[in-house]
């Protein structure tokens, strides 16, 4: 449960404002079992988006000098350039959609910085001059920073509105080191249904949408040979169900002893809608010599194929031995039972109907409700609801 300073806290510096009362910041703490979930909820609000808006406005014809007003008419959409510090001597001009319900965006236009961890996790894993691979690029808070910081990027994504937006901030910032490629991840190339949908844009598998658009699909193995990336040391990838397809494609190199690293979002829904499931991703990457591990803060914990996701999504790192070796010191071959049912019970509090969906279909299985005592309480709560 947070703490009533948190509540403030977060009204104050996301709301700009006071709580309604103190009635209301009671439900809160009762609402949100950490702060990480009440901050996501403020910024997925009405409201938010509203002050985003005014706000990201104001800046933006305050602040666009005449050269960055040509770049943002050329792309004949709206956009703010907004200035971040990513790390300490890669600082630049990142682009973003100016009107935007993407909590992503609103995060990066007002100042907020989600995705710091996976820079965090870049520079562990690789230095200046190395290849690293970003699919699934959204507007490129990780490509962008990820060139400021010397690497060589591959940068794909399936929408044409996420790629000329990182065309605008490798212009605006002078990048040469990012190639920028617009396509699906698929196994087998050519055309594919796409859901243009800002942060969850996907492929459509059942091809059900009928305002998805055409866009042309390409196995990774072939763009990693069309753009010379044989040396490829970290592979990020968020593409909402096509993880595992584009994996596939490059078996053999991820098959070698020293293969990349590979940080993927494990969402089973999303998973599901392609065909496969966790357990299904985290067994082939065994079959690859990989180990999937859980980021828990500064630590990173081994996630076996038979172990319980409670989260609906969550990025996952998956290390060959040779990784384990050099960052030994911050993995943990276990997570305890008492972390996995604390993390259920947070899951649980959200207010999201898939996610309790998801809860329910884990705890189903009589092996994970043995975990701990508590689940099958939790079970039985959920059930009700």
């Amino acid at each position: 449960m947070v703490s009533r300073s948190d509540v403030i806290a977060a009204y104050r510096l996301i709301l700009g404002r006071e709580p309604e009362s103190e009635a209301v910041v009671k439900e809160q703490t009762r609402r949100y079992a950490a702060s990480t979930d009440l901050a996501r909820a403020f910024r997925s609000s009405d409201e938010f988006r509203d002050l985003y808006r005014r706000e990201a406005r104001l800046r933006w014809e305050e602040s666009l000098s005449q050269t960055q007003r040509i770049t943002a008419e050329a792309t004949r959409a709206d956009i703010l350039l907004k200035h971040i510090e990513f790390r300490p001597g890669a600082e630049g001009m990142l682009a973003l959609p100016l009107l935007s319900d993407d909590p992503i965006v609103a995060a990066y236009a007002t100042g907020d910085r989600p995705n710091d961890y996976m820079l965090d996790i870049l520079e562990m894993l690789t230095g200046p001059g190395d290849q690293v691979v970003d699919l699934g690029a959204h507007v490129g808070t990780f490509c962008v920073p990820a060139a400021l910081l010397g690497r060589h990027l591959l940068a794909v994504d399936a929408s044409q509105r996420h790629v000329r937006l990182i065309e605008t901030s490798c212009q605006v910032n002078n990048l040469k080191s990012i190639s920028i490629v617009h396509r699906a991840i698929v196994r087998e190339d050519g055309p594919v249904a796409f859901t243009e949908q800002g942060l969850f844009g996907a492929v459509d598998f059942a091809n059900a949408d009928v305002n998805a658009v055409r866009v042309a699909g390409k196995r990774l193995s072939a763009l990693l040979d069309e753009h010379g990336f044989d040396r490829v040391r970290l592979i990020k990838m968020d593409i909402e169900g096509s993880e595992l397809h584009g994996l596939q494609s490059i078996a053999e190199r991820l098959g070698q002893a020293h293969g990349p690293a590979i940080l993927y979002e494990s969402n089973e829904e999303t998973f599901q809608r392609a065909g496969y499931s966790v357990v299904d991703m985290r067994l082939w990457l065994e079959a690859q010599g990989y180990h999937t591990f859980r980021i828990e803060d500064a630590r990173w914990v081994y996630a076996p194929p038979d172990q319980p996701q409670p989260e609906l999504w969550a990025d996952m790192l998956a290390l060959k031995p040779t990784h384990e070796k050099r960052f030994e010191r911050i993995i943990d071959r276990t997570w305890s039972d008492q972390a996995m049912r604390d993390r259920f019970f947070s899951c649980a509090s959200l207010p999201y109907e898939n996610t309790r969906a998801h809860l329910l279909r884990l705890l189903a299985d009589p092996i994970v409700r043995s975990r701990h005592p508590d689940l099958a309480r939790l079970a039985a709560e959920l059930a009700e609801k």
